[in-house]
């Protein structure tokens, strides 16, 4: 009986400090760890639920993609540091998302909530605030606080301390910490480039860019497919994790 109540009281206080689970993590490659609420650290495992809160934290060369209730899916590159700051999904008067990426990359898909709810749904990094119009986009914040974010589908906001720009379709943004800025059109191979540092290893880099503009995309990059998101997710993993089966 004693046992029983020091595990019901374990479980009350889980959902007390942490409240129900939001995400998912569906694929690792290499060496990832997950930092709670209460600074506790632990390795990340496949099928772990994650709460708000949460910090996701990559090694190099290692990647984890997270999906959230609402079919957001969000992938990590290497070197990142990812945290949940806000996720309610309820209706499109309530929902919002806010999440923060403190170093590296992410690329997201945006889901129910972009659809239905876009003005609450926001990326924060140190020196920025990206907001969505029912889109996917990547954004590279590196050691070198070079900033990086482009948009493969729809559009995002940009907004700095300085001004806000929006990045269309096709575009990249990028931000110098001299405060200089930059915002043109890119080509598929610029985008395998880009990706390659954070996303892919060589050997996936040098089949991209060896294919048409159209694997490149739909293969490695997610970036003209919206509505089968099945089988994005399902794809993507097992692209991830063959590697560690």
């Amino acid at each position: 009986m004693l046992q029983i109540k020091i595990l019901l009281i374990s479980l009350f206080l889980v959902t007390t400090l942490f409240g129900e689970s939001v995400a998912v993590i569906t694929a690792i490659k290499g060496s990832v760890s997950i930092v709670n609420l209460v600074k506790e650290s632990r390795e990340a495992s496949l099928g772990e639920e994650l709460y708000p809160s949460d910090r996701v934290l990559t090694a190099d060369k290692s990647m984890a993609q997270i999906v959230f209730k609402d079919e957001t899916i969000v992938t990590l590159g290497k070197n990142s540091n990812f945290y949940i700051k806000k996720y309610i999904y309820t209706n499109q008067e309530n929902s919002s998302v806010g999440l923060n990426l403190l170093r590296g990359s992410v690329r997201v898909i945006t889901g129910k909530i972009g659809k239905m709810a876009p003005q609450k749904f926001k990326v924060a990094t140190k020196n920025a605030t990206i907001g969505i119009r029912g889109t996917n986009f990547t954004v590279f914040d590196g050691e070198d606080e070079v900033q990086k974010v482009y948009c493969t589908y729809g559009a995002v906001d940009v907004a700095t301390a300085e001004k806000s720009v929006q990045v269309n379709k096709n575009y990249i943004y990028t931000k110098a910490p001299s405060g200089d800025s930059e915002k043109k059109a890119f080509s598929a191979q610029m985008l395998a480039a880009l990706n390659s540092g954070s996303f892919m290893d060589e050997n996936e880099l040098n089949y991209a860019l060896s294919k048409d503009t159209s694997t490149i995309h739909k293969l490695y990059l997610m970036d003209n497919i919206t509505e089968d998101r099945s089988r994005i997710v399902k794809q993507r993993v097992n692209d991830i994790v063959r590697d560690v089966r």
